[in-house]
């Protein structure tokens, strides 16, 4: 974001706070003395009003953020850090858990579970009027989310239930980080084992924040004696190991491997059987172009395969 716009932005924010001043450290003394709620709704309430692609976002001030983002990308003026990457059982719901939800709520009754399921995943994705290539998409998702038995469905389904919950203010493993189970006002929530979990989590997070940069420390090294150490991420087929955030905080490896099948299965045939539609032209006698066919044709029969997955226990997995 420009520095003008900043200011703008701020300006606007600090009318709706009831702040005034011409002088910006005054201005700013104010903003500070607002309470967090406060604030947030008041942000709120502007971003409504001025439209979805407005945003609070970093300012370009040539100290913190030196360069527009896409001219140090064009530039190549990377500063390399150390990572944490995590995998939540929960990634991705969010934006179409509610829609999905709603959908399968009324189509309970019409029909077994898993159908009503597979119907509110392809409604939620376009309906009948979805791209034939979007519905493939639904229908690899289902086969690959789902056993042949009711329990495939069930796992999707309680996350799902998870995911739209009113009272689930963040996903399990931003609880653990921050360490809301060791509040005392939890203490009836959450077992003395995820307390545990907590302190383990904090105690990986704090030490990877402290040393970012040392290396190896998190893979060879254990912290505490409660800690197992960390394995190190390295991307070749034998060094991906990853952290699994579960009570026994089990090293293992290849995270999410069914899920690539999208890009190695699903993808490479759905460019194989759309490659005569992408953008092919011929040159008639007349020297016209012709357009090339709109309707797709469906994927052939599957050339990948589709190996349901088992059950899967609602964990979060780093590296």
């Amino acid at each position: 974001m420009s520095t003008s716009k900043a200011q703008a932005q701020t300006a606007s924010l600090a009318r709706e706070l009831g702040c005034s001043g011409s002088d910006s450290l005054q201005l700013l003394n104010c903003l500070r003395s607002k309470p967090t709620q406060s604030i947030n709704a008041a942000q709120t309430k502007l971003l409504a009003v001025s439209g979805p692609l407005q945003a609070w976002s970093p300012v370009v001030d040539g100290t913190i953020v030196q360069e527009k983002p896409s001219v140090a990308l064009r530039s190549g003026s990377f500063h390399k850090v150390e990572l944490l990457l995590g995998s939540s059982f929960e990634d991705g719901l969010i934006s179409r858990a509610k829609n999905i939800k709603k959908n399968f709520e009324q189509l309970q009754g019409r029909a077994d579970s898993k159908t009503a399921f597979y119907a509110a995943l392809s409604n939620s994705l376009g309906g009948d009027d979805a791209n034939v290539f979007v519905k493939e998409a639904a229908t690899w998702f289902y086969s690959l989310q789902h056993s042949p038995t009711p329990s495939g469905y069930n796992v999707f389904s309680r996350a799902l239930e998870n995911a739209t919950s009113v009272d689930l203010s963040a996903p399990m493993d931003v609880q653990y980080l921050f360490g809301v189970p060791l509040g005392s006002e939890m203490r009836d929530v959450f077992s003395s084992k995820e307390r545990m979990l907590t302190l383990q989590i904090m105690n990986y997070m704090a030490n990877f924040i402290n040393n970012p940069n040392l290396p190896l420390a998190a893979s060879r090294t254990s912290f505490s004696k409660f800690l197992p150490p960390w394995p190190q991420f390295i991307p070749h087929p034998g060094g991906r190991g990853y952290k699994e955030l579960s009570f026994t905080l089990n090293n293992r490896k290849n995270l999410q491997s069914p899920q690539c099948s999208f890009w190695s299965q699903y993808v490479p045939a759905l460019i194989t059987s759309t490659a005569k539609f992408s953008c092919e032209t011929s040159v008639g006698d007349s020297g016209g172009v012709q357009s090339p066919t709109q309707e797709p044709k469906s994927i052939p029969d599957a050339s990948f395969s589709l190996t349901p997955s088992k059950p899967k226990s609602e964990k979060d997995a780093y590296n």
